[in-house]
């Protein structure tokens, strides 16, 4: 059973090594994090990712909406964890340059990494 300070440090591995792919804007990076399939659950739409893709596609038109953002810090919070999944919470900020946004995540165990299964955006983040 993944202990909750195992799944913080695997969890703060992962989202600092996310970051870094996002600020590279490094898209096949940022889609190699996410697992095939995935689910990405909008406000009013929930997406069926079934190939990589998909990842990105969405990376590759979204990546202008962080122009200007250089620097970003994600507060991990695990909520649970298995031995196969840990949920997080990530509140994402970017000292400014961009609206800050909170995240809930469910990291899944392939046996060789660990990777999205899950991205659920929250609402009314700051």
């Amino acid at each position: 059973m993944e202990t909750n300070t195992q799944a913080a440090a695997r969890a703060r591995d992962f989202f600092d090594d996310y970051r870094d792919a996002l600020l590279a804007r490094d898209i096949d990076r940022i889609a190699a994090a996410y697992h095939c399939p995935a689910l990405i659950a909008f406000p009013a739409q929930v997406v069926a990712v079934t190939a990589p893709a998909q990842t990105r596609t969405f990376f590759e038109n979204a990546v202008g909406q962080y122009a200007g953002v250089t620097r970003a810090r994600g507060d991990v919070t695990v909520l649970a964890a298995t031995e196969h999944s840990i949920w997080a919470d990530v509140t994402w900020d970017y000292d400014g340059a961009a609206p800050a946004e909170r995240m809930v995540y469910q990291l899944l165990d392939t046996g060789d990494e660990w990777l999205i299964g899950v991205l659920t955006p929250v609402l009314g983040a700051s």
